[in-house]
C-alpha cells in the first residue's frame, strides 16, 4: 500500500473518543492524512449530530471508498452490532482483520471501557493483549512522546504477580524486541536504553530484595558485551529525572506504574500508546473514555492526535528503510 489509509476503531461510542475524532477531522485532515472510523454508522452519526461542525460524515462499504471523500466527508465504514458494546468488540475484530490483509496502513484504537467488553467477553484484557492473541505474536506496550520512551516488562498484570514475569528470559526478549522496535519504528540508530530496577533504591546491593542483582545486572552485563548502550539498573525514583531522559532514548521499567505514573504526569494530554511488535502499526491515544467530558468542548485531542501522526511516522520509516535488520540475540 502506498498512500496512507488508516483504521480508526469506534471505542465506547458514549466516551471522549468520537468527539475528539470529529474535532481531529475539522481542523487538521490535512495532517492526519485518510482515515476512516469502523463501527455503527447511524450510532456515530447520532453522536455526530450534537456538534455544530460544517461537513458531515459518510457511509462507505470498503475501505479504500474512504480516498473518495475524505477532502469532503469523514468516512465511516458502517456495520451493525447487536448493541453499542458488541459494536466496539467487532469494531477492534474487524479492524485487526483490515491490518492483517494489508488494506490499511494502521489501526488507531479510540478509548473503550474494559469492564463493559468483559461483560461480553470473559477473556479480554485490553487493546494489547487481545491484538497479541489475534495476531499470534508477542508484543510491548510502548508510550512515546517527542521528549521520551517508556515500556513497562509487565503490563495489565496483578501487583502480586509480576515478581514472577521478572526473569533473565523475559528481561532478553523484552530487550531484545525493544531494540528492534526503536530502530525500526522510531528510525533510532543504536538506541540507549536505561533500565529500572524493581525494588526501592534498586535494591541497594541485595539489601532489599535480590532481582537487580540476580537477574537485572547479568542480564545488563550480557548485551553490554554485545556492544548494547543499556545502562541500570537504576532506582525508580529517579530514573525519570530530567537528566535521564536526555540522556537515553527509552527508558524500560519493570512493570506498568513504574513506568504511566511519570510519563502521564509528563505528557498525559500529549503522549501515545504504540503497541510494538504486532505485524501491523496500531497506536492510541493514552487517556480512557472520559465521560465527565463528553460534550462539554473541554478535552484535548492532542493524545488522539500524536497518535494519527505516530502511526503515520512509524509506516514511513518502515516503508522506507527496506535495509535495517531485525536484531537477533540468543535467550
Amino acid at each position: 500500500m502506498n498512500n496512507i489509509l488508516n483504521c480508526i476503531t469506534v471505542g465506547d461510542i458514549d466516551g471522549i473518543g468520537l468527539e475528539l475524532i470529529f474535532k481531529i477531522w475539522n481542523k487538521n485532515k490535512k495532517k492526519t492524512k485518510t482515515f476512516f472510523l469502523l463501527g455503527d454508522y447511524s450510532k456515530i452519526n447520532k453522536k455526530f449530530n450534537n456538534y455544530n461542525y460544517n461537513y458531515k460524515l459518510k457511509k462507505i462499504k470498503i475501505p479504500n471508498e474512504a480516498n473518495n471523500y475524505f477532502h469532503r466527508y469523514l468516512p465511516v465504514l458502517h456495520f451493525k452490532s447487536i448493541s453499542k458494546i458488541q459494536n466496539s468488540l467487532d469494531s477492534i475484530n474487524k479492524s485487526f482483520y483490515f491490518a492483517k490483509n494489508k488494506l490499511v496502513t494502521s489501526v488507531i484504537t479510540l478509548p473503550i471501557n474494559k469492564e463493559k467488553i468483559i461483560s461480553i467477553d470473559k477473556t479480554f484484557v485490553g487493546h494489547t493483549e487481545h491484538y497479541e492473541k489475534l495476531d499470534k505474536t508477542n508484543s510491548n506496550m510502548i508510550f512515546y512522546h517527542k521528549d521520551i520512551i517508556v515500556s513497562p516488562l509487565t503490563t495489565h498484570i496483578p501487583i502480586n504477580k509480576v515478581i514472577k514475569y521478572i526473569n533473565m528470559k523475559n528481561l532478553k526478549i523484552k530487550i531484545n524486541s525493544l531494540i528492534n522496535s526503536l530502530t525500526n519504528d522510531f528510525n533510532i540508530k543504536d538506541p540507549k536504553i536505561a533500565i529500572s530496577g524493581l525494588n526501592p533504591h534498586a535494591g541497594e546491593k541485595s539489601k532489599i530484595g535480590i532481582e537487580e542483582e540476580k537477574i537485572i545486572t547479568p542480564v545488563v552485563k550480557y548485551f553490554q558485551k554485545q556492544n548494547i548502550s543499556i545502562s541500570g539498573p537504576f532506582p525508580g525514583d529517579s530514573i525519570f529525572l530530567n537528566f535521564n531522559r536526555k540522556k537515553y532514548d527509552c527508558i524500560l521499567t519493570m512493570l506498568h506504574d513504574q513506568a504511566l505514573i511519570p510519563f502521564k504526569l509528563l505528557n498525559f494530554d500529549k503522549g501515545v500508546n504504540f503497541t510494538s511488535g504486532l505485524s501491523f502499526i496500531r497506536t492510541s491515544p493514552c487517556h480512557g473514555t472520559a465521560y465527565d467530558l463528553v460534550g462539554k468542548n473541554v478535552a484535548s485531542e492532542k493524545s488522539l492526535y500524536n497518535a494519527i501522526l505516530l502511526a503515520n511516522k512509524i509506516y514511513k520509516y518502515k516503508k522506507n528503510d527496506k535495509k535495517i535488520s531485525r536484531a537477533k540475540f540468543s535467550n
